[in-house]
């Protein structure tokens, strides 16, 4: 039986003016074809029928001022090729109330609360088309029949791009969704979506929101440029997303509500401004191989909040990679590269399990919160790698931390088993302030300071242990509270085994010391004085051994007024530090300080011997120096100062910031192009207040320089409280020096060559740019080889010349050059 033809046009003979003249007397099955033009109709198509637009050579729209354009209630409708408007802000362009409307290459653009409706018993598929709606939605969905779309491209629209509402079902798959200002796809009700394959970028609201009791499951869909959210997932129902990415949102990226419990499956979460995955109260993630990265925190768990999984990995958290607060996360084979911190920790509600994970960067746990740690590495280029503060609790198995320190902080304690902790650059593991560690069968190597430092309240034990090769004690106790030390290996320590600073109850049993010199435990107690920091047992300790920071600055070469200045601020600390102690109140203090001078008056090694005595005394957690310039601060694009800035100062917490020639920071741009040394010290100024009582900042460089470094900024003199001035060093200082590395070599000086040191020394002009130190060395290192000369042209007959430095080996001020300086 042949298929009825009829034929629509404006002007040819024998056909149609009207589509709806047409469908009048058209039967089941019947094949209507519009020739191009515009048609100014509001159909409603009751029938079987196919209607499409006639060959390529222009364009058929259907436009409707008042109602819809096409109203479809029949059994199956096929259309077409056609281009459908609509301009009722009551109506939808097209709307689909029973049966199957086909629509294959079509353009549907109106101007009502949705562009395409499917309800009731409708069913809509649409294929390699487009929808805008610029006051609306553009397809709409409650009918629980199987709607599809497909290869469609979803633009400019009002509201959310796709809804799937009430009991609806579709499928999308394939598809381009643009620019909407509401969702990209909005999932709620009981309703039920399946999105695969399609992009979605720039959504003025969540680009993906699966709401309710809706069900969706969400393949290979790609999310950008979100203005504030990528995924707002609050269901209760099922909802997975397997390989989906969200990249480049103004906010965050996925928000995980109340009650809902998704499934991400090797997901992306690139470029957020702010959390990467946000996991409120009530929430239950779990999160399979998914990665994190360029985002301030990676993962932010609140209150109430719980997230599971495996394989997940964070690259470039400048926060945390990890974030914690009175929620609970599981991970397993967790990988954290972070700018900040891998995990943050924070409330006594917090729950933290971390199985097989590797981390760079630190662990911090604060405020009651409790973590177990098994089979973790974390690595870490300085500072600390554990941290535990305010009551916090850690059991550690099976973990090794290398390069960096673990803390144990007030009322905090730590468990561990079976671990390693290597290559602090401090102590490896530090007790204090009430503490508590217990460790069995761990090793503690290769720290720059004490293997184990207990401080004051706080207590340990240690069982089938081995300290070894730390710079400082094995076990320093510094405690009036128990430490045992029993079924240990201390040994090839740079102090002795096992250090008691105090008359308290310290347990040694059972240690193999290796034949290290004085044997098990050394006693270092005092009587403790009246005079300032007499009581305080890292002094004593220091005086003891004769070894310490404060020996060392005292051993330095002249700088008489910078020792007297720097001991006067460390007894100021220690005062500070007493009155705490005692519940009276801080003194106002800026530990911030600005050094001034000439160059190579040892302000670098004056900075580090006060972070060393800073660290002894338990103000700073760490002590260590990081020394920087303008090049580690500064960034040649807007924004990346901030980055750097903010990279270098959380690697110096704990210990010192040394910032050398700081006036280059600021006036460098000579009012041409943006100053980025000014963003770098602006930078500084809200760290240093937000971290006060974490870091020693210490800015340096030329005297007059550094008093305009200071008036760059109107809280830097406040920040900044206190300048040590560094003199030039004396004629008799230099030869000093000079000395001093010649002992260190093993050479002598003659008298001659002392003689010609003291004239060198006295004539060279001492500018404001006269190197002290650095010209000490360049002198010695030019008599050893002036000297080499003398005697390869005239070989000595006794070795003993091979290490005498004679009078003509020491190069003279050029004549004029003293002149004019007097």
């Amino acid at each position: 039986m042949t298929r009825p033809v009829l034929l629509v046009s404006p002007d040819r003979p024998g056909a149609y003016r009207a589509i709806a003249d047409a469908l009048a007397d058209a039967t089941d099955g019947a094949l209507i074809t519009v020739a191009p033009g515009r048609y100014d109709e509001s159909l409603y198509i009751n029938r079987a029928v196919t209607l499409a637009a006639e060959g390529a050579g222009g364009t058929v729209e259907i436009a409707a001022a008042q109602g819809s354009t096409l109203v479809l209630d029949a059994e199956a409708v096929r259309l077409t090729g056609l281009q459908l408007s609509g301009t009722d802000r009551e109506a939808p362009v097209l709307d689909v109330r029973r049966g199957q409307a086909a629509l294959d290459g079509c353009r549907i653009s109106g101007e009502a609360w949705a562009a395409v409706l499917a309800w009731q018993d409708g069913v809509v598929a649409l294929r390699d088309c487009q929808v805008t709606n610029a006051q609306g939605a553009g397809i709409v969905v409650t009918s629980g029949g199987a709607n599809a779309v497909e290869g469609t491209h979803i633009q400019e629209v009002g509201s959310s791009a796709v809804v799937v509402a009430e009991h609806g079902r579709l499928t999308l798959r394939d598809c381009r969704i643009d620019r909407a200002r509401g969702n990209g796809v909005c999932v709620n009700g009981q309703a039920t979506a399946v999105v695969e394959a399609t992009r979605i970028s720039g959504s003025g609201k969540p680009a993906l929101a699966v709401e309710q009791n809706a069900r969706a499951t969400l393949t290979g869909v790609e999310v950008s440029g979100s203005a504030a959210l990528d995924a707002y997932l609050t269901s209760a129902a099922e909802v997975v997303l397997t390989r989906c990415s969200f990249t480049g949102s103004g906010g965050q990226a996925v928000r995980v509500g109340e009650g809902s419990a998704p499934v991400l499956r090797e997901c992306l979460v690139a470029g957020a401004r702010r959390e990467g995955i946000h996991v409120a109260a009530g929430a239950r993630p779990r999160l399979e191989d998914c990665r994190i990265t360029g985002t301030p925190t990676g993962l932010l768990v609140e209150a109430g909040g719980r997230a599971e999984g495996a394989g997940l990995s964070v690259e470039g958290a400048g926060t945390a990679a990890v974030q914690v607060a009175d929620g609970a996360v599981v991970l397993d084979r967790l990988t954290a590269d972070a700018a900040g911190t891998a995990l943050r920790g924070v409330g006594a509600k917090t729950e933290v399990t971390l199985r097989d994970a590797e981390l760079v960067t630190g662990v911090e746990l604060s405020e009651g919160a409790s973590a177990s740690l098994s089979a973790l590495r974390l690595r870490s280029g300085g500072g600390t790698g554990l941290a535990l503060a305010s009551g916090a609790r850690a059991e550690v198995t099976g973990s090794a931390f290398t390069g960096c320190s673990t803390l144990i902080g007030a009322e905090s304690e730590l468990s561990a088993q079976d671990s390693e902790f290597t290559g602090a650059d401090g102590d490896g593991i530090r007790i204090s302030a009430g503490g508590a560690l217990t460790a069995v069968g761990c090793r503690v190597n290769g720290a720059r300071g004490h293997g184990v430092n207990v401080q004051a309240s706080s207590r340990a034990e240690l069982t089938n242990c081995t300290v070894f090769d730390n710079g400082g004690d094995g076990v320093r106790c510094n405690t009036d509270e128990p430490v045992r030390v029993h079924d240990c290996e201390i040994r090839d320590n740079g102090g002795v085994p096992v250090r008691q600073l105090k008359t308290g109850q310290v347990s040694v049993e059972r240690v193999d010391t290796g034949g290290d010199p004085g044997g098990r435990t050394t006693a270092a107690t005092g009587s403790g004085g009246s005079g300032a920091g007499g009581g305080d047992a890292a002094t004593r300790a220091a005086a003891h051994t004769g070894t310490g920071p404060l020996a060392e600055l005292e051993g330095l070469v002249g700088l008489e007024s910078v020792k007297l200045e720097v001991t006067g601020l460390i007894n100021l600390n220690k005062m500070a530090q007493r009155r705490q102690e005692m519940g009276l109140p801080m003194p106002p203090m800026s530990r911030h300080l600005v050094f001034a001078g000439p160059p190579g008056t040892g302000k670098t090694t004056v900075a580090r011997l006060y972070g060393a005595v800073l660290a002894e005394l338990g103000i700073l957690s760490q002590g260590h120096i990081v020394e920087v310039a303008r090049a580690d601060l500064v960034a040649q694009i807007i924004g990346g100062t901030a980055i750097k800035t903010t990279e270098v100062f959380n690697k110096a917490l704990g210990g010192v910031l040394f910032i050398d020639e700081a006036y280059t920071l600021t006036n460098q741009s000579r009012g041409n192009g943006p100053d980025f040394g000014q963003e770098a010290v602006d930078s500084l100024m809200k760290l240093m207040e937000d971290h006060r009582d974490e870091v020693v900042v210490i800015v340096a460089g030329y005297s007059a320089q550094m008093e305009q470094f200071l008036a760059s900024n109107p809280g830097m003199a406040s920040r900044f409280a206190r300048t040590v001035e560094f003199p030039n060093y004396s004629a008799d200082e230099l030869v000093t020096i000079v000395r001093g590395l010649c002992a260190k070599h093993y050479y002598e000086l003659s008298g001659s060559a002392l003689d010609a040191l003291d004239r060198y020394f006295q004539d060279v002009p001492k500018g404001a740019t006269f190197g002290n130190g650095r010209v000490a060395r360049q002198v010695f290192e030019e008599m050893i080889s002036r000297q080499a000369s003398r005697l390869a042209a005239e070989p000595p007959g006794d070795d003993t010349e091979l290490s005498r430095l004679d009078g003509a080996d020491v190069i003279t001020v050029p004549s004029g050059t003293a002149e004019a300086q007097g």
